[in-house]
């Protein structure tokens, strides 16, 4: 479905709902697995998202629109078929903030991966679509699932999330 005017989609593609974009302990192989309860590690690329940033709520990173500012939704729309508010960047300029995270795709399709994921996220996180560019270039960007913060903006204090830190000081099951 092409952008609505405002540049927000009213639905997602369908592989959107299979793609998963992670800036987080999602990151870490070991942490995906034990809560998705797949059976193999997760093939991941490099990726980043624009219009973004990430804040930090007590150790765990929190996704949110930059124009978002106080505001959880005001640049999100619920989609028909899977309930997923979708919010692409919201700047038209080359020099937006971006994050930088993982890209996985569900080729099993199987739901209870997508309900693992929002019980891990917790109520405080919600899935949106956003736009993601591969670090490689290619392919071109595609819509992809992402948990972004859903709970009070006055929460989160500036920060940002380190893998290694969390791989190895902070327990993550990777540093096993």
């Amino acid at each position: 479905m092409p952008p609505r005017q405002d540049g927000e989609q009213k639905q997602p593609n369908p592989s959107a709902e299979h793609t998963y974009f992670f800036y987080g302990s999602l990151m870490d192989p070991l942490t995906f697995q034990g809560v998705t309860l797949a059976p193999d590690l997760p093939e991941y690329r490099d990726a980043w998202i624009e219009g973004y940033e990430v804040k930090m709520w007590g150790p765990y990173p929190a996704l949110r629109a930059v124009s978002q500012g106080a505001s959880n939704n005001s640049n999100s729309s619920s989609s028909s078929s899977s309930n997923i508010p979708a919010t692409p960047p919201p700047f038209s300029d080359a020099k937006q903030p971006r994050v930088v995270g993982k890209v996985w795709v569900d080729s099993s399709r199987d739901p209870d991966i997508f309900r693992r994921l929002q019980r891990y996220e917790t109520d405080s996180y919600e899935a949106r679509i956003v736009t993601v560019h591969f670090s490689d270039g290619k392919p071109a960007p595609i819509q992809a699932r992402a948990f972004v913060w859903a709970g009070e903006q006055s929460a989160l204090r500036d920060g940002e999330f380190d893998l290694k830190l969390y791989q190895g000081v902070l327990g993550g099951p990777s540093s096993l």
